[in-house]
């Protein structure tokens, strides 16, 4: 059909296209059967076209239950109300190129057994396509997203493509199923995407996609990203990722600040016993040490920085008790050295009395050095340990 043939048969309803879908599909199966499918394909293709090029839908587009028994051309088509394509059926392939929905797009539990593309189109509300079974290759490139963009509990058969594509709010990808390549390059989220329960043959590729980092928000609007986190982190694991892995590990343990984990008590659950007085209280400050002098274990220079600008903090603790005259700032400097390293054999048990005779004289030891020490010998002990603990991911140590 042309594009006039096609929007007549539209204007008529569903009951009539799809009275008239079921002939055409008869007759490729009555070609079939007797062999002169090769002769009548040609012909049959153009009379089951079904072409809305460059069409402008100012009401409701409905196409529910629709069966299209060929291609579909909705190339460069503008709907300007709601398009509504629920569980419609795409026999052949089908083009949305360059489409404008104004409103939102019902793809909901549709069947397209062909390609289908929608390269460089516009959803500037919702685009629903939960349920959607994607039998042959989909490609969704250079696509803008304006809001929510749900694909949970899509089938991907064959080759997804999302690349170049913005997702400027919510993109919710959750129990899909892709048994075939799925990409996602330069591919950008502005906020945290949701793969929760979704499988893959084989992972996807995440490190080309832009994912957002963990914001804080007012009390009033945060949401708990965590699940989301996790199971990016699990993708990362399953594609050997492990940058990726150890980034999402960190971002999660951010989502659940504010949310999950509290800084500081809630007084008022001391007379509720079903809820925490301080919920995730250790968590959210251990959590804050691990960032900050590590980087979530990432960083193998955070620990060693932290580790010179302690050893030349306490370095002055223990020249301010100096109570002799001698070369202070050597010693002084020799002595939080010594006790940063934390290891005893490294340093002569003999140079080490004639430090403390130089800083205080003989016998004496001010009680400030004594619990100086001991606090930059448990901070050191952390520090090394988080850069030991940076080295090993950095260079994936089992």
């Amino acid at each position: 059909m042309n594009k006039e043939e096609s929007l007549a048969l539209y204007e008529q309803g569903r009951k009539a296209w799809n009275a008239w879908a079921e002939r055409m599909l008869a007759e490729r199966t009555y070609f079939k059967e007797r062999g002169e499918w090769a002769k009548e394909r040609d012909t049959w293709i153009r009379t089951t076209n079904a072409i809305f090029f460059n069409h402008t839908f100012e009401e409701i587009a409905d196409f529910n239950d629709f069966v299209f028994p060929g291609a579909a051309n909705f190339h460069k088509v503008q709907f300007f109300k709601d398009a509504q394509f629920v569980s419609a059926t795409f026999s052949g392939n089908a083009a949305f190129d360059n489409t404008t929905f104004s409103t939102s797009a019902w793809f909901i539990d549709v069947e397209f057994s062909g390609i289908v593309s929608f390269n460089q189109t516009k959803f500037l509300e919702d685009a629903l396509f939960h349920g959607a079974k994607f039998s042959a290759a989909a490609s969704f490139f250079d696509v803008n997203f304006d809001t929510v963009a749900t694909f949970r509990r899509a089938f991907f058969a064959d080759q997804t493509i999302f690349d170049f594509s913005k997702f400027q709010k919510q993109a919710n990808f959750v129990a899909i199923n892709s048994e075939s390549h799925f990409r996602l390059e330069h591919t950008k989220f502005s906020q945290v995407p949701d793969f929760e329960q979704a499988h893959f043959v084989e992972a996807p590729r995440l490190d080309i996609a832009r994912i957002p980092r963990s914001r804080r928000l007012p009390i009033s609007k945060q949401r708990d990203d965590t699940g989301k986190w996790r199971a990016l982190k699990r993708l990362a694991v399953q594609a050997h990722d492990h940058e990726r892995e150890q980034k999402f590990f960190a971002e999660e343990i951010k989502a659940q600040r504010g949310v999950r984990d509290r800084a500081f008590p809630n007084l008022r659950n001391l007379f509720h016993k079903e809820k925490a007085v301080w919920p995730g209280g250790t968590r959210y400050w251990a959590g804050w040490f691990y960032q900050v002098f590590s980087n979530f274990g990432r960083s193998m220079m955070l620990p060693i920085l932290w580790w010179c600008a302690s050893t030349f903090a306490f370095a002055l603790i223990y020249k301010s008790n100096q109570i002799t005259d001698c070369d202070p700032w050597a010693s002084a400097l020799y002595l939080s050295v010594r006790k940063g390293l934390i290891f005893a054999g490294l340093a002569d048990t003999e140079k080490l009395r004639l430090t403390y005779e130089c800083l205080y004289g003989d016998g004496v030891f001010p009680d400030a050095v004594a619990y100086a020490g001991l606090g930059q010998t448990l901070f050191s002990t952390a520090l090394i340990f988080l850069f030991l603990l940076a080295v090993r991911n950095h260079f994936r140590i089992k």
